[in-house]
């Protein structure tokens, strides 16, 4: 009877977690950090505030502006309700007229783009997707807009121009500067097409400052080395999961190991989310319970292929909590049944000095009844 308590006590306290934790990862918005910025109203008018950190995708759509750091609610602005917005320490936006093919029809739509150079050219940055090279830029001399793209563009005749039209569209804008040569050979990407824009415009005028973007910024990649120690619970399982006959505690076991990790943050999409993948190798040990009775489903040691998604409820504390949600495939070796999916959920905090310190709870699907809690401490080895 004590074994059947001590297992239902530790079920519920793995659904309780999984409740809030979910409830966590789901309620994002109540966490959103902002960041002191201005907007710009359609009478010209300024108003200084606070505008949401969203991703880039997100902001050319729709933005999130408070004007006190403390006001609980903020008002949502689209590209019909402002002419600019910036950040104080970071990006500024224009809204702008976009075009875009739908149906073999060329449209058009007004959304806010993000401002790569000010000059005798304004550049214009819009992010299609997250996907590698998937943007358009545009560009504003003497009061007209063009689009520069790599992809043919559907003219509204019916007919799409040849592939990299940017190229004629480049020589045309900058033909007046004598110290640019050979425009045509310059590649579609978002550093070389700014860079080239911002020679041009100190090329027609001396005193030109180029914008300090975030276009130089990428994807940054972490290496950590992990170590981690846990507590097994093994049950012999029947339907329903809690009855009092199908449900005894068989084991109790634990395990540590080492894992190598590389964890992804992807700042043109979110500040708050970190993608981790890796490898680790995990020893099993007895600790309790009649060995015997369960030696075939107790493995020695185990290989896992770890993926996971931490999310950072402040991007820009010194300590940063998050909540986890992640999967494994695992290895074990010494039991009949090798490979098993496993899914598991936690919570932890990066320290300043960017270890990160985790709680998880591990829940293992093939083989039957075993839930694990586990302690991690990670440490960063290399920065890409």
């Amino acid at each position: 009877m004590k074994n059947y308590n001590l297992l239902l006590k530790q079920k519920l306290i793995g659904r309780i977690l999984s409740y809030l934790l979910f409830f966590q990862l789901f309620s994002f918005s109540g966490f959103a950090q902002f960041e002191k910025g201005s907007i710009t109203l359609p009478n010209g008018e300024e108003v200084n505030g606070y505008i949401r950190l969203d991703g880039q995708i997100d902001l050319q759509d729709q933005i999130y502006f408070k004007g006190l750091p403390d006001q609980s609610e903020a008002q949502a602005y689209g590209p019909q309700s402002l002419q600019s917005f910036r950040f104080d320490q970071g990006d500024v936006y224009h809204q702008i007229q976009v075009s875009y093919e739908e149906d073999n029809r060329l449209l058009s739509k007004k959304r806010f783009v993000k401002m790569m150079a000010s000059g005798t050219i304004n550049l214009y940055l819009e992010m299609k997707s997250l996907q590698r090279g998937n943007f358009v830029f545009y560009a504003r001399k003497a009061g007209t807009l063009h689009r520069l793209t790599e992809e043919p563009v559907l003219l509204p005749s019916g007919n799409y121009t040849l592939p990299n039209p940017y190229k004629g569209v480049l020589k045309v804008l900058t033909f007046d500067c004598s110290e640019l040569k050979e425009v045509e050979k310059v590649p579609f990407r978002i550093e070389a097409l700014t860079d080239l824009i911002n020679t041009y415009n100190l090329c027609r005028n001396a005193n030109y400052q180029p914008l300090i973007t975030k276009y130089k910024e990428k994807t940054e990649k972490q290496l950590f080395g992990e170590a981690l120690v846990g507590i097994n619970f093994l049950q012999a399982r029947d339907d329903p999961p809690l009855s009092s006959t199908g449900n005894e505690l068989k084991g109790i076991y634990g395990h540590s190991g080492l894992a190598l990790q590389i964890g992804s943050l992807n700042p043109a999409f979110s500040r708050k989310l970190i993608t981790q993948y890796g490898i680790g190798f995990y020893q099993w040990f007895y600790l309790g319970a009649p060995r015997e009775e369960i030696n075939e489903s107790f493995p020695t040691s185990t290989i896992a292929i770890n993926l996971s998604a931490h999310h950072l409820f402040n991007p820009f504390a010194k300590i940063k909590w998050y909540s986890r949600l992640g999967g494994n495939i695992n290895f074990d070796l010494g039991v009949e049944v090798p490979l098993r999916p496993s899914f598991s959920i936690g919570f932890g905090a990066y320290l300043p000095s960017g270890t990160r310190l985790g709680l998880q709870y591990e829940s293992i699907l093939i083989i039957k009844g075993i839930v694990a809690w586990e302690a991690v401490v990670a440490m960063p080895l290399l920065k890409k």
